[in-house]
């Protein structure tokens, strides 16, 4: 079938699955590894991960809970996944003596909105930008070789052939940082995790400096009036949490993307964002070794951002939760965001 029509895909975040199928509005996935296609439209909402903070060494932290925040529509709670858990986050200080610093689990609430259709060549879709002035022919960087020893590694969401959900590499990766209440030097260490990624992936980020822009957890993906006629670049956060929110207790960072796609074309993400829990993680930072473990969180957040999930190798930064003897990114974190670099290009989305 030729029809235009937005299309969503699977969201997978550690610690739970949870499928959906979302037309236009953005949806939080706080990471879900199910996936339901919508009959002729979906959209895939925002995976996000979790991970957990701790004092740093030997014992594991508890993994932060996770939270499905379904927009709209019905989400699935996968089999055991715990009830009233933050989408994608990370946890903070653990009460157990010499916990280490953990990176837990991220959920992906799914909802199911109507199709939006559009015509070959007739308009875009409602809600959506003009086609981006920034896609190129082909992709714009490539990612480095894969390491030969392997490692696991897990996505948020895949196609149908397997292939992971990913950002279209034949365009920039635009990001904004709420850098209220930061800790100092955090817009040096939030540049440093983007850097790592952007190596480990091949993708262009480009800094788009700051924003007064809050997060939230249906946060939509086409805001014109702040950014202009695209879509909304990638938002990093730094938030003091109140006991409602998804940041609450010991979770210290939240991290995940929105996908869309139109019936016959790939989903790609579009847009995501990282929240941050200022207060914990200048705790964090202020112990030996904090910057490197705050640099691992942001990092590890930023990768649910380009589609990474959770794996259970303890090896690697993806595992939930992260101990503080694995601060960078590991091979099969590596080889995962090896191939997030490398989806398709869409500039019809």
């Amino acid at each position: 079938m030729a029809d235009d029509v937005p299309r969503r895909g699977p969201a997978a975040a550690v610690g739970r699955v949870v499928g959906g199928v979302r037309v236009l509005a953005a949806v939080l996935v706080v990471a879900a590894l199910a996936l339901v296609v919508g009959t002729r439209a979906g959209l895939l909402p925002p995976a996000w991960g979790a991970g957990v903070v701790g004092a740093l060494p030997p014992a594991l932290a508890t993994p932060a809970q996770e939270l499905l925040e379904p927009r709209r529509g019905d989400a699935a709670r996968p089999a055991g996944a715990p009830e009233g858990a933050a989408p994608g986050a990370s946890a903070g200080p653990s009460d157990a003596p010499g916990g280490p610093v953990a990176i837990g689990p991220d959920p992906a609430p799914a909802s199911v909105a109507p199709p939006a259709v559009s015509p070959p060549g007739g308009p875009r879709p409602e809600g959506w930008p003009s086609r981006s002035a920034e896609s190129a022919p082909g992709p714009l960087g490539s990612p480095p070789p894969v390491p030969a020893t392997g490692g696991a590694h897990a996505f948020l969401e895949t196609r149908p052939d397997g292939s992971p959900v990913a950002y279209d590499p034949c365009r920039p990766l635009h990001w904004v940082v709420n850098a209220v209440g930061a800790p100092s030097g955090a817009d040096e260490l939030v540049a440093e995790a983007v850097a790592r990624i952007a190596a480990a992936t091949g993708l262009r980020f480009v800094a788009d400096g700051a924003t007064d822009e809050p997060p939230a957890p249906a946060r939509p993906s086409f805001q014109p009036e702040r950014y202009g006629d695209r879509w909304a670049p990638v938002l990093v956060a730094w938030v003091t949490p109140d006991d409602a929110s998804p940041l609450a207790g010991d979770v210290a960072g939240l991290g995940g993307s929105t996908a869309f796609g139109l019936d016959g074309g790939p989903l790609v993400w579009v847009t995501g964002q990282v929240q941050l829990d200022a207060p914990q993680l200048a705790e964090a930072w202020a112990g030996p070794g904090g910057r490197d473990l705050v640099l691992a969180v942001v990092t590890h957040e930023l990768a649910h951002v380009v589609g990474l999930d959770h794996v259970d190798d303890p090896g690697q930064l993806m595992y939930a939760p992260t101990r503080a003897g694995v601060t960078d990114l590991a091979d099969g974190d590596r080889a995962g965001l090896a191939a997030l670099g490398t989806g398709p290009c869409a500039p019809e989305v």
